[in-house]
């Protein structure tokens, strides 16, 4: 494929849903006047329904459901002469139509019951639904000249990874399909019946068995198009996310939702380290994709900042009207947020993050899927606390660059191979800092458990045990580390481990509760208090070559479900402490003076600097819709400590206006005035 996609991050995906009930059936489509709206609005890309969940297909079909008249082709000819590009939506996983005319095609779970999202079924695609899908497939690409093909509903990761990581349905297989064809094509292959309550071994056979089928379907899918359309780029919903175990597109593609915002950045960042093109999706209505009620401008802008500032492409949606029209003021925030995107793009796009650390993220999604939950949940709170702290960081998802980071974090990391763990130990004894919580490596790839973890000589431990109970507490320690803190117990969420053979200097130690938490042991409604007599090393900092690991023997970020919640307070701010014992602030890119609800990104490009600001408060859900300035952020102050010549140039962008810089050294402070939504401040040489 082309890299088309990268070089823009101005998309909009229309729902064109238009069934057989409804009033006015297509009767006021124009395919000139949405193509005209589209480049009045500055999208350089429509992603627009061909086929959706009802299984209506909007184009000339010998199969399936079909529309009044050709909608596809002469929108795909009007998107092409005034400059935007045309993907296909192609619905895979829901057909009503055809899973009506058809029930031994749909999806169904171990009870027997058929699984259903809502008003729509799944289809199985491993019953004659995928050759039934593929050949609708084939008709639309032999027919028009479209650009890429965006394949919607294909369940594919591991039921238990928690929808807060991203707001929204990831692609889940949340059941296994017990259909007559999924237990034909399991008794062929395995010489037994399809497990109803399977144990944990079967759960895994299970599971592989059922993202085979979905591979088989996405490769299938793929030599449709590229037979047709060589160049087309191909993506499917959540591919390229943490937890998908194929990725088998060209894009990373993930939904997050307003007014999870932090939700949002975390997307970018997790998807901008597959090192392809990326986009994350938001629905431009308050209500959803489902919705006609457009978001004030401020939070479109906000939305569509998010990944660009790190180099990918804000798709917005818009749902249309069944009779085939927009209405009137659709695009009109879009428009405002797109005319100035493209005016900031040469800023924006083809970027490279500037990072002090290194978050890790070794996931097996295929293999042993279900030991990645709680790894992904604390790397999502570390990004949470690092976000809220102004960190600069990159998601890794594989231990090849580690070198180039000064610190690292390996949140609660359940799975390692032999390889990434000796990668570790070299990086920490040539002079790396390490910040491991939790697990440490306590399962190999292929899932099976170790004795002791991989990494426990490093994190200056020899054995451990796990506390039987659910949570403990962490006493003040270190007085560096508790400065400001009230010498309280923190609460802990488990696993906790309790630490023996400790080699390295205790900076806090966690006591376990006196008793479980029983209806006769409860203090009032709460938990039974901490029992000094049961003491165990909580965080261990060991030395190691030239470098350092500071070790939490518990997950801290995600030690509450609830990530936004004030819960797990005391807790992240122990996080928060613990990187700065890793990498001291003085010792990072940068220092900002800005409010935590203000996201803050560091980019290069070429022989420049391009500081991104973003505004979160401008998106609260209190204070929607957002009147001009009424959450203005700044001005504060910023201090660059990056390689860059004494004599630098410091603008604003897109209009250039230039800003006073200080050199202190080999730093560079200056403040950044008060701005809305997004700020973008380019740093360059003065002679370049």
């Amino acid at each position: 494929m082309s890299d088309w996609f990268a070089d823009h991050a101005r998309k909009v995906h229309i729902l064109y849903v238009s069934p057989d009930w409804a009033k006015r059936r297509g009767e006021r489509f124009e395919a000139r006047r949405i193509a005209d709206s589209l480049a009045e609005a500055r999208a350089d890309c429509v992603q627009f329904y061909c086929k959706d969940h009802h299984g209506v297909c909007y184009y000339p079909c010998s199969t399936g459901l079909a529309y009044e008249f050709d909608v596809i082709g002469p929108l795909v000819e009007a998107c092409h002469e005034v400059g935007v590009k045309f993907m296909a939506y192609f619905s895979v996983g829901f057909d009503n139509y055809a899973l009506g005319l058809h029930r031994d095609w749909i999806h169904v779970k171990a009870d027997g019951e058929s699984w259903r999202m809502g008003p729509f079924y799944f289809a199985c695609l491993g019953s004659p639904y995928g050759e039934f899908s593929l050949s609708q497939l084939d008709e639309l690409m032999s027919s028009y000249p479209v650009d890429g093909v965006w394949l919607d509903i294909v369940p594919v990761a591991w039921r238990e990874y928690e929808r807060p990581v991203y707001g929204w349905w990831h692609g889940e297989i949340s059941h296994a399909c017990h259909c007559l064809h999924c237990h034909r094509r399991f008794l062929e292959q395995f010489g037994r019946d399809l497990p109803r309550d399977a144990d944990d071994e079967e759960q895994m056979a299970v599971f592989r068995f059922g993202v085979e089928g979905v591979e088989r379907y996405l490769r299938q899918a793929t030599e449709v198009i590229r037979r047709h359309r060589p160049e087309a780029v191909v993506t499917y919903n959540n591919a390229g996310v943490p937890q998908d175990p194929l990725f088998l597109s060209d894009l990373v593609t993930v939904e997050a939702h307003a007014p999870f915002y932090k939700n949002q950045s975390w997307a970018a960042r997790s998807c901008r380290a597959r090192g392809k093109p990326f986009e994350v999706l938001m629905p431009g209505a308050l209500r959803g994709w489902n919705g006609f009620d457009q978001k004030p401008a401020p939070l479109i802008q906000l939305e569509s900042a998010i990944p660009a500032a790190h180099g990918g492409t804000a798709t917005v949606g818009v749902i249309g009207r069944p009779d085939g029209s927009l209405e009137p003021g659709a695009l009109d925030a879009i428009r405002d947020s797109f005319v100035r995107l493209e005016r900031l793009e040469p800023h924006l796009t083809h970027t490279e993050p500037v990072s002090d650390f290194g978050l890790l993220l070794l996931i097996e999604p295929l293999r042993c899927p279900h030991l990645g939950v709680p790894h992904l949940k604390e790397a999502h709170g570390f990004h949470n606390v690092m976000v809220q702290d102004h960190v600069q960081y990159e998601v890794l998802y594989s231990t090849e660059s580690i070198e180039r980071f000064p610190a690292l974090v390996a949140p609660n990391l359940n799975v390692i191979s032999d390889a990434d763990a000796a990668a570790l130990k070299q990086y920490v004894a040539r002079g790396g800092r390490l910040l491991v919580t939790g697990e440490g490596g306590a399962h190999r790839p292929d899932g099976s458990r170790r004795e002791v973890p991989a990494l426990a000589n490093l994190l200056g431990f020899s054995k451990l045990d796990w506390a039987p109970w659910s949570y403990a507490f962490v006493r003040r320690g270190d007085e560096d580390l508790f400065e400001g803190i009230p010498d309280i117990p923190i609460r802990i969420a488990g696993p906790i481990a309790l630490l023996a053979g400790v080699t390295g200097e205790v900076l806090a130690n966690v006591q376990l509760p006196e008793a479980p938490a029983t209806m006769n042991t409860t203090l009032l409604w709460h938990e039974p208090a901490g029992d000094e007599d049961r003491s165990y090393p909580y965080v261990v900092r060991t030395p190691n070559g030239r470098g350092v690991c500071v070790y939490a023997a518990s997950a801290l970020a995600s030690t509450t479900t609830t990530f936004d919640g004030i819960a797990g307070g005391w807790a992240k701010e122990l996080a928060r402490r613990l990187l700065s014992v890793v990498l001291p602030d003085g010792e990072r890119s940068l220092s900002v003076e800005a409010p935590p609800g203000c996201e803050v990104v560091l980019n290069r490009k070429e022989d420049r600097l391009v500081l991104n600001l973003i505004n979160h408060y401008a998106g609260h859900a209190d204070y929607l819709p957002a009147r001009k300035g009424e959450v203005a952020a700044g001005p504060f102050d910023v201090v660059l400590r990056t390689e860059m010549p004494e004599a630098v140039v410091a603008q604003v962008e897109p209009n250039g206006d230039r800003l006073p810089t200080v050199s202190e050294g080999s730093a560079v402070r200056l403040t950044i005035p008060a701005f809305e939504v997004h700020q973008v401040v380019s740093i360059a040489p003065r002679n370049r």
